[in-house]
Formats: C-alpha cells, sequence, structure tokens
C-alpha cells in the first residue's frame, strides 16, 4: 500500500492496531479469559501481562498503536507519515514472531472443519 500515489496511511494504520487487538484477545481468550469490549490495546495488554511478563516489552509500542489508531477515528490529530506506518507495520511483525503468541498458532487443538 506505500506503493500508491494515494497513500492509505489511516487504513494501514487501522489493520495494525486491528491486528494486534485480535491477537491480544486470541491470547486472553486461549487462556478462558473473556477479553473487554475495548480498542484499548493499552488495557488488553495489561491483561496478558498478568498471565505472562513477557508482554510488558511491548507496552511502548502499543502505546504508540493506540495513538495512530486515534488518529484514524479522530482525523488532525496527528499526521500520519511513512514513519508511522513503517514503525506500525514492524511492531505488528515483532508480535507475530512473539513467542507466546506464535505458539498459539502451534497448539490449536482446532482441526479443520470446527
Amino acid at each position: 500500500m506505500l506503493e500508491h500515489a494515494d497513500k492509505p496511511y489511516e487504513v494501514v494504520c487501522y489493520h495494525c492496531a486491528q491486528a494486534i487487538e485480535k491477537l491480544l484477545k486470541g491470547f486472553l481468550i486461549y487462556h478462558n479469559i473473556l477479553p473487554a469490549k475495548t480498542h484499548n490495546l493499552i488495557k488488553l495488554l495489561e491483561k496478558c501481562i498478568e498471565i505472562d511478563q513477557r508482554f510488558d516489552a511491548f507496552f511502548d509500542d502499543f502505546d504508540f498503536l493506540n495513538d495512530v489508531n486515534n488518529e484514524v477515528r479522530y482525523p488532525d490529530w496527528i499526521d500520519l507519515t511513512d514513519d508511522f506506518v513503517i514503525k506500525s507495520i514492524n511492531i505488528v511483525e515483532r508480535f507475530i514472531d512473539f513467542k507466546p503468541i506464535k505458539d498459539l498458532n502451534y497448539n490449536s487443538e482446532c482441526t479443520e472443519g470446527e
């Protein structure tokens, strides 16, 4: 998306925040905790930290994504740039490779068709 003349910064940043939100909620559900109905990544992260302290390493990153996500929902708050988008994508890529999240994919008890 960064290759387009009209770069859809808002779309990219929104989906980065959504990906993190869904991964956090998935982790909580995997651990039998019903996540709050919120888009606030810090609130979700704090619940994950109660389960696994290693999640604390993402506090600053998710605080950044919360700010960027607010820009998408409330325009003119900050100017989104290539740097914001690239940082958002990098956060998602690092979190996908984070062992407690990566392990969810391998520990799934669901089979095809369930």
